[in-house]
């Protein structure tokens, strides 16, 4: 339940181009789950992802991957702990666990979980709120949630609190490609599971990178521990994303090397060719992370043309090419002296 919402004051640091910028991303109702679809997540080590405000650009293009897992949203007639959740609108199933889903008005709610392997069903007396709609650069939301279960017989409680705030947008850099109209979300999490003279307790950092025609984040870096009756496990320090089927939707990402440009190394003039004619934004972004060119034009197929480099300093850049459609593509760019 959420107990304090804000629209905070935000500064819009807008980074200087010659062609203005586009509409900043905002996450609402229609990014509700539904059943019958299934994504994957790469999962490595966690990464430095810095930078808030508007206009970021995110590079985790060098992400590793340790292990995958596997997200579906189910009908909640197909969920085996349906019996507690009749108002849950979709089940998510992950890592052995069910999890019961309400998309109300004004944001996404959990309503609590079943775990077939042992067996119980923890619900939510206050519901936890993990979604505020509509959500934009500037929105941010407290919560405190609430439940019990049983567990071989003994009755266990949850008391949690949790914290969102949604501090930058920009473009997040994947292996496999470039994902733009992203929105990020800093969060904390805690919570206390206390019975049959147990206590378990949970605390977290987060960053959730989400898009408007998202289900769940495109990708998520996560600072965890975990301490059981007074003994701390190991940290966990984890930075997750979207497989390539999972962002195969339209909208979302295009293969880099789907993008040429030459020479690179380059020093006053870099051609650069598009995976398909026309129109196409290019946008030519610092190391810092700032826009030091921005050139909308049509682009016939297979038909190069120059952007001009002189003026900039030394060093990588990153070069984006999206399109009308939402799709985009991306090269690292090496400026030489």
């Amino acid at each position: 339940m959420t107990v304090g919402r804000v629209r905070l004051l935000h500064a819009w640091l807008f980074a200087p181009c010659a062609f203005g910028l586009s509409a900043q991303p905002m996450i609402d109702s229609t990014a509700a789950p539904v059943a019958g679809s299934t994504y994957v997540y790469l999962v490595g080590d966690l990464l430095s992802l810095p930078g808030t405000g508007a206009g970021q650009v995110w590079d985790a293009s060098m992400a590793s991957t340790i292990t995958t897992d596997s997200i579906a949203f189910i009908d909640t007639a197909d969920a085996s702990g349906a019996f507690a959740f009749p108002q849950a609108d979709v089940a998510r199933k992950a890592l052995g666990r069910e999890t019961f889903l309400l998309a109300d008005a004004d944001g996404l709610y959990e309503l609590g979980y079943h775990v077939p392997d042992p067996g119980f069903t923890a619900v939510y007396s206050d519901q936890r709120q993990v979604m505020v709609w509509p959500c934009a650069v500037g929105t941010a939301w407290a919560d405190t949630f609430s439940g019990s279960y049983l567990f071989q017989g003994e009755p266990y409680t949850i008391d949690g609190t949790a914290s969102f705030e949604a501090t930058g947008s920009g473009t997040l850099l994947l292996p496999g490609g470039a994902v733009e109209d992203v929105l990020r979300i800093d969060g904390t999490e805690s919570y206390d599971e206390v019975g049959g003279g147990n206590t378990y307790s949970y605390s977290a950092t987060f960053t959730l990178f989400l898009t408007p025609n998202a289900k769940l984040p495109v990708a998520r870096n996560v600072q965890s521990t975990a301490v059981f009756n007074g003994v701390a496990s190991n940290p966990v320090l984890r930075f997750q994303y979207l497989d390539a089927v999972s962002l195969a939707s339209p909208g979302w990402a295009l293969d880099a090397q789907l993008l040429r440009c030459w020479p690179n190394p380059a020093a006053t003039l870099v051609h650069v060719t598009p995976p398909e004619a026309g129109e196409w934004t290019f946008r030519l972004i610092a190391p810092e992370g700032r826009v030091v060119r921005q050139l909308l034009t049509h682009v016939n197929a297979g038909a190069p043309f120059a952007i001009d480099l002189s003026g900039l300093s030394a060093g990588t850049y990153v070069l984006l090419a999206g399109d009308p459609d939402g799709r985009s593509c991306w090269q690292p760019l090496i400026v030489a002296p």
